[in-house]
């Protein structure tokens, strides 16, 4: 039984040192039924006296395959548990033009998403202090603001943020702010704010398309073959030409305008 209780104490320390978060403990109390096969594991030993044989074994392995499991349906976010009854989904994709505003003291994560909803937040499974997601949507015709809050940890919802997940269908006007990674290449952006850290993964661009980054470091990969013109503090490919007060591309054409904002900066990447 001592591999059994490691990994319980080794679970209890990431919780009670924030790598873990406690949704986890939620999780694995609704799944106690799981541990039926070790309970009869245990009485079949019981009876037969095997505890110093091969079969003495049985019980804490069973217990350990349903720890592990347990686990694993939690960090990946299995849609029958507790914890992912917390998580946000918005109405239906039928808008034209969406704004987005998420500014979150923790990770912040933002793609593309497959599903129906105009958009989902779901946690980012591990220990920190942003809690459940609140958002305030107002609509007008066939576009709709969106801004998501953090609406405050609970026992239990404890996490290090929040995983964002947008239609493809509206064209998007993002403001995100935190530690932020975000892939939005399977999304129609008409204008960006980033602030806080971190990376941004963009797709190409035909029309003039403002990005700002209003501070902290980013790291913003464009297609080569994307116009894009920066000004401020920023770190470009060498094949970029500087221009008054910033920096652009070769490539020729309207395309992403990035302001950076004093204090901040921008590492580009062309892929």
């Amino acid at each position: 039984m001592a591999i059994l209780a490691a990994a319980i104490v080794a679970g209890g320390v990431g919780v009670g040192s924030a790598i873990l978060s406690p949704g986890l403990a939620l999780d694995l109390i609704s799944l106690w039924p799981g541990l039926a096969p070790a309970a009869i594991a245990v009485i079949v030993v019981s009876i037969r006296r095997a505890w110093r044989r091969r079969l003495g074994a049985l019980p804490q392995l069973l217990a350990l395959t349903w720890l592990a499991l347990g686990v694993a349906a939690h960090l990946d976010g299995w849609p029958p548990l507790p914890s992912s009854a917390a998580e946000l989904a918005g109405p239906e994709s039928v808008y034209q033009s969406g704004s987005l505003e998420v500014h979150l003291d923790g990770l912040l994560e933002v793609a593309a998403g497959e599903g129906v909803p105009l958009y989902e937040v779901g946690f980012i499974r591990l220990g920190g202090e942003v809690g459940l997601a609140e958002a305030e949507e107002v609509t007008i015709e066939e576009a709709i603001s969106v801004a998501l809050h953090d609406g405050g940890t609970t026992p239990f919802f404890r996490y290090a943020g929040w995983r964002v997940s947008l239609s493809s269908q509206p064209i998007w006007s993002l403001d995100l702010e935190g530690k932020i990674g975000a892939d939005l290449t399977g999304l129609q952006i008409s204008g960006m704010s980033a602030g806080g850290s971190g990376w941004l993964r963009l797709g190409s661009f035909d029309t003039p398309t403002p990005l700002e980054i209003t501070r902290g470091d980013f790291e913003v990969t464009v297609p080569a073959a994307t116009p894009v013109t920066i000004t401020g503090d920023a770190e470009v490919p060498l094949s970029w030409m500087a221009v008054d007060g910033g920096y652009r591309a070769p490539a020729v054409g309207d395309g992403l305008v990035i302001t950076v904002v004093e204090g901040a900066s921008v590492f580009i990447i062309e892929a």
